[in-house]
């Protein structure tokens, strides 16, 4: 039985000028956690959004991914 196709959806324009606008921007709070860098500048519905609004998608099969040696 072939495994049904999962979507990834990403809007990278929108992804690249926040990261640009967060470094260009002393105002914004950063915090290290762990080894994840995070940004909190307020943007975080907008980034949620572009993603829902994207045309980009990738398909993923993840039968194939499951199946590697």
């Amino acid at each position: 039985m072939p495994a049904s196709p999962c979507f990834v959806v990403a809007e990278e324009r929108s992804e690249a000028a926040f990261e640009r606008e967060a470094v260009a921007n002393s105002a914004r709070a950063f915090s290290l956690d762990g080894r994840n860098l995070m940004v909190y500048d307020g943007f975080a519905a907008d980034r949620s959004l572009a993603a829902l609004l994207s045309d980009y998608r990738i398909e993923i099969n993840f039968q194939a991914i499951k199946n590697r040696p």
